[in-house]
């Protein structure tokens, strides 16, 4: 019995391994497929022009660059039939790439606002209403059929210094309430957002962003524009709409 009870363990502890294995070497393996050496070239030239003197590449990038040239098809195959030493060469790769990118002038310190939502296994297959927006462009979020109960969510600060991708969590909601839509005023100063008020409905809130508190109630309104990023700056503010095809 003893015996069984140790057979049954392990192949329980290589199933959790192997499904660890198989989320983290699918992300690197699709980033490894969209990759394009050139255009990323092309990124550095583009920004070492618009920002001289802010912005120049590390030496040791172009080594970078030179390896995913000649080991990006190799290490896909090798990931693909369950390489460690693969998928950590790989994963080391990337990041050495994003650290260089993450010094782009124009993120060097700012900030972004972002909303984190946490899908679990349904991360990569969740779609329209499954990830908190309407299903088509002509709707709105009075489609998202359980806006009070599921969610886990919240408002993230992302800040951006040499390189270096900081965050804090900035606003929770109540247990399983769904909010959407940031939009920042211009001085930067509040934001507007929406979420089910007391009367079970949709409306729009309106919170102080430097006391992060003032979560109060403004207009009651079905909302269709979707907010996909804000970014905060010290003296002026950008934002980005973009509508949502799903």
């Amino acid at each position: 019995m003893d015996i069984l009870k140790k057979i049954i363990s392990v192949i329980i502890i290589l199933l959790f391994l192997d499904d660890l294995f198989g989320n983290e070497a699918y992300d690197v393996v699709v980033r490894l497929k969209s990759f394009d050496p050139v255009q990323y070239q092309m990124a550095l030239d583009d920004l070492t022009e618009s920002f001289p003197g802010r912005f120049m590449p590390e030496q040791q990038t172009v080594s970078f660059i030179q390896q995913m040239k000649e080991r990006r098809l190799v290490l896909m195959e090798q990931i693909e039939k369950g390489d460690l030493h693969a998928l950590k060469e790989a994963t080391d790769l990337l990041m050495q790439l994003d650290v260089q990118m993450l010094k782009n002038s124009l993120l060097a310190d700012k900030r972004v606002m972002v909303i984190k939502r946490i899908l679990g296994d349904k991360a990569r297959s969740a779609i329209g209403t499954g990830i908190g927006f309407a299903p088509t462009n002509f709707q709105n979020n009075a489609e998202i059929p359980n806006p009070k109960n599921g969610w886990d969510n919240e408002f993230v600060l992302l800040s951006f210094h040499n390189g270096v991708k900081n965050s804090q969590v900035f606003y929770q909601p109540a247990k399983g309430l769904i909010i959407s839509e940031p939009e920042m005023h211009f001085s930067g100063e509040k934001m507007l957002f929406s979420s089910i008020g007391t009367n079970d409905r949709w409306h729009i809130f309106e919170m102080d962003i430097q006391r992060r508190s003032g979560r109060l109630r403004l207009i009651p309104i079905r909302i269709s524009t979707v907010l996909t990023l804000v970014i905060l700056l010290t003296t002026r503010l950008f934002f980005v709409r973009q509508p949502l095809f799903l």
